[in-house]
């Protein structure tokens, strides 16, 4: 019991040791020099800090060493999809590095050197490879479509290798983020076996968004009109049946094709009013009293009356 509590507080202090030391390089031309020096010191008894130094001291200043240590550091940490990532790019850069200094006859150490290095972070990709699932992008070449920005994990950062259709992703489920160049973006998730490799489709490009506008609704046609003109062809109507039945019973040798002209027109005016009328009645939104305008002849007066129930 003692003994755990002791080596509990060791690791506690070892931890807040190596963060005033990250806190204390101070920035300036040294300052990724130090933060590598002190990464170097914590790799084997804390590889989770140290690969945070690593990472600083590469930000600072973008050395391969760096890279390659933050990977390293990552292995040993166990995030094995973010240590392969590192020393994919590591390796890459390793190997632009060899390939021209052979070239160019440069210093035969270095090249062994850099060989070296390349070799031992193969073999370690190698390892790790059984661990992780790699993603290939469904496209022509290597290259995005040009609709396509970026393609990314959704909880990793800019250190890849410079093929950007191929991904290394955690097995059992991982969340690939694509930024389009309309700045949208859209997610996939992929759920592969460790040591796999599977193609995907890249998702289509989200459509903008439509906002919709309501047009105003024009008023309801409540039959106004054609009660108004119900009245009005219906007035004139009764005025001209009117005016035959008066001619034809008041003048002492009416003319018959006169009274029968003036009689028809206004029986016809009247019909129509009651068309327009009940035209109009049919376009009310709900049900209201039925009238109609009846014209009324007999011994003693001759008009018209409205009739209906209320």
């Amino acid at each position: 019991m003692y003994r755990t509590t002791v080596l509990t507080s060791l690791a506690t202090l070892v931890l807040s040791l190596s963060i005033a030391r990250a806190e204390d390089c101070p920035d300036g031309d040294g300052k990724a020099k130090c933060l590598m020096a002190q990464a170097q010191g914590l790799k084997d008894s804390d590889p989770h800090a140290a690969a945070k130094l690593f990472l600083a001291s590469y930000r600072a200043d973008p050395k391969i060493d760096a890279l390659a240590g933050y990977g390293a550091a990552l292995e040993a940490d166990k995030d094995y999809v973010g240590a392969s990532e590192a020393l994919e790019k590591a390796v890459e850069e390793y190997q632009v590095i060899a390939t021209k200094m052979q070239e160019s006859n440069g210093d035969a150490q270095t090249i062994s050197a850099l060989l070296h290095r390349i070799e031992y972070g193969r073999e370690e990709l190698k390892q790790m490879g059984l661990k992780v699932a790699k993603v290939q992008l469904k496209v022509t070449g290597d290259k995005l479509p040009p609709n396509v920005t970026s393609v990314l994990r959704k909880a990793g950062d800019d250190l890849r290798p410079s093929n950007p259709t191929r991904l290394i992703v955690h097995p059992g489920g991982d969340v690939l983020t694509f930024t389009f160049t309309s700045g949208k973006t859209a997610e996939k998730f992929v759920n592969l076996s460790p040591g796999t490799l599977s193609t995907v489709e890249i998702p289509d490009e989200p459509k903008p968004e439509v906002v919709r506008v309501d047009e105003p609704k024009a008023a309801p046609d409540t039959g106004a009109n054609e009660r108004n003109m119900a009245y009005l062809t219906g007035g004139i109507g009764i005025l001209l049946l009117g005016s035959g039945i008066g001619y034809g019973a008041g003048t002492t040798n009416p003319s018959i094709p006169l009274t029968a002209i003036l009689c028809g027109l206004g029986g016809a005016g009247v019909g129509a009013g009651l068309v327009f009328y009940f035209w109009g009645d049919s376009k009310q939104p709900a049900k209201h009293p039925k009238a109609a305008l009846v014209p009324v002849m007999n011994g003693t007066m001759i008009g018209a009356v409205f009739t209906g129930t209320l």
